[in-house]
This record gives structure tokens, C-alpha cells and sequence, in this order.
């Protein structure tokens, strides 16, 4: 029965993601061509139009990356929003299935999604940069280098970042599923709290973050980029991330299954 909550869930967003990741690629596509008429020998009046086009195009593409990922996060929470608290939670709840496989056929959705929307993110980047001798400079090289140093020449830093990177992700969806619940708790206004709790959630967060690593440099002060610095620092963002899971995981989970109130 996941299985089937898991593709019901994948096809009920499908074409909002396709019209966002579309707008993406159609922008980089044109910020291309954009770059590819540049042509500094080109009378004085043509360069103008050309760059007054080019600037036209690069903030159409800073403004489709930016909704994107917005879209993506908004996607996420209203997905879980409508399907579970809305009209068609009174559908949902009456499934032969447990409160747990409505979260995680959710949270393996949302998750999906978020990865394959970086990866057009990443593709899009890409395509604005093929052919532009960019990697081939100095900035294309150092970039080259960090990755390389930081993440592919030791398996076990490589690991950690993996892990890192994966329950950031997951943390980003719970911690939106956890602000819904803990939204529909208010009789009036439950969406503007739902997006208050969210922010503070996200604002502690941002908090203990910059306070962990600030200890975490100072602790680790002389050894960086090391195996011990990117070990150590990857192996407690995984370890504060996954708490993170587990308390907005068991969180949502209580709210949905003792203090579920449906619109």
C-alpha cells in the first residue's frame, strides 16, 4: 500500500514541477543564446541591445531559479496540507493504512522532488556555462580542487557528505510537515501559523548553526582541510540534522495520529 500512496503522490504534483523545472530551462536556454550574441567587435549600438538583453535574460533566470526552489518548498507543504488537513484528509484517513505510511509516502515524494529540482537547478547552470571556456579558467579549477579535496579523495569524508546532504533534505521536509501540524492546533489562521512556526523553527535553527560551528572553528582551529576538520564538522551536521528528523518526525507523527483537526 506505500508503494501505491508513494506514486499517488508523485503523479498529484507532477505537472506543477514540470512547468517549474520547464521555466528554469527555458531561461537558461535563453541566457545562452543571450551570451552566445555577444560580440565586442559588433557596432557600439548593437552591444547595448545585446547587453541590455543579456541583463534581461540573467534576471529572468536569477528570478525562475529563485521560484523554483520556493515553489518547490510551497509544493511540499501544501501537498501535505490539502492531502492530509484539507477536504481530501477525510479520504485519507479512512485508507487501510497508518498514520506512518501517509508521513514517509510523503516525505519520500517531497524528497524526490527537491532532489531532482537541484538537479535541474545543476543541468541549467550547465547549460549557460557549455562552451564558454568556463571550467577552463582559473575559478573552474580552484572549484575543481575543493571539490576534489573536500569530498572524493577520502571515502569516508565522501560518505559523511553524502549522509549530511541527504538529511538536510529530509529535515527540510519534516521540519515543513512538522510546522502544518503544529499550524492546524490554532482554531482561526492555521496556514499564517503554520508559516509562523516555520520561520521560528528555521530562525533556531539558523541560530544553533552558526553558534555550533563557530565553536566547531575554534575547536578544530589549525587543522583545516584535513580529514579530522571535514570529519568531524560532517559527522555533527549529520548528527544535528538527524535529531532534527526525529523530533519533527515524532512530532508530526503524535499531532496527526492524537490531535488531528481536519478544515
Amino acid at each position: 500500500m506505500l508503494g501505491k500512496l508513494f506514486k499517488y503522490d508523485l503523479k498529484a504534483v507532477i505537472a506543477y514541477y514540470l512547468m517549474i523545472w520547464g521555466a528554469v530551462l527555458g531561461t537558461a536556454a535563453l541566457l545562452r543564446i543571450s551570451v552566445s550574441l555577444s560580440d565586442f567587435s559588433s557596432p557600439f549600438q548593437d552591444q547595448m541591445l545585446i547587453g541590455m538583453g543579456t541583463v534581461g535574460s540573467l534576471l529572468l533566470y536569477g528570478a525562475a531559479c529563485c521560484a523554483c526552489v520556493i515553489l518547490a518548498l510551497f509544493l511540499t507543504a501544501m501537498r501535505f496540507y490539502k492531502n492530509l488537513m484539507g477536504n481530501e484528509g477525510y479520504l485519507s484517513f479512512t485508507l487501510p493504512v497508518t498514520v506512518n505510511a501517509h508521513l514517509v509516502s510523503k516525505l519520500l515524494s517531497a524528497v524526490f522532488y527537491l532532489v531532482l529540482t537541484y538537479g535541474v537547478l545543476l543541468l541549467s547552470g550547465v547549460i549557460i556555462s557549455a562552451g564558454t571556456g568556463l571550467w577552463d579558467s582559473p575559478f573552474g579549477s580552484v572549484l575543481e580542487w575543493i571539490v576534489e579535496t573536500v569530498v572524493f579523495y577520502n571515502p569516508l569524508v565522501t560518505l559523511l557528505y553524502v549522509l549530511k546532504t541527504a538529511a538536510f533534505l529530509l529535515e527540510t521536509v519534516l521540519v515543513i510537515y512538522f510546522s502544518v501540524c503544529v499550524g492546524q492546533l490554532a482554531s482561526k489562521h492555521r496556514v499564517l501559523g503554520a508559516i509562523g512556526i516555520y520561520l521560528a523553527v528555521n530562525a533556531a535553527v539558523g541560530i544553533f548553526t552558526i553558534l555550533g560551528s563557530a565553536v566547531l572553528v575554534r575547536l578544530l582551529s589549525g587543522r583545516e582541510g584535513t580529514t579530522l576538520y571535514y570529519g568531524v564538522t560532517y559527522g555533527t551536521e549529520l548528527l544535528f540534522y538527524l535529531l532534527l528528523c526525529v523530533g519533527c518526525y515524532a512530532g508530526s507523527y503524535g499531532l496527526l495520529r492524537r490531535r488531528l483537526n481536519l478544515e
